[in-house]
């Protein structure tokens, strides 16, 4: 694997733990304008790494993507 692909896959993972640690913001005790800014600096920092991981995987890592949304609708929509 090269470095690119290497940087890509890590950017994308270390998106992951500030996009699940904004719901645990409100319960830390902050006030509300802190947990406004917290959140929208937890959100911002989890979608630069993320697109920027995903822009130097390119193409096969959205056909991942898209193959991983199209299992999950057909579970969706499939259930009866």
């Amino acid at each position: 694997m090269n470095l690119r692909k290497v940087i890509g896959y890590s950017l994308v993972v270390i998106s992951i733990p500030p996009y699940i640690a904004i719901p645990i913001i409100p319960f830390m005790g902050y006030e509300w304008g802190e947990i406004a800014t917290y959140g929208s600096i937890l959100y911002i920092i989890s979608g630069i790494t993320f697109y920027g991981g995903v822009a130097l995987l390119g193409p096969e890592i959205i056909a991942k993507f898209k193959d991983f949304y199209n299992v999950i609708k057909s579970k969706i929509w499939n259930r009866t």
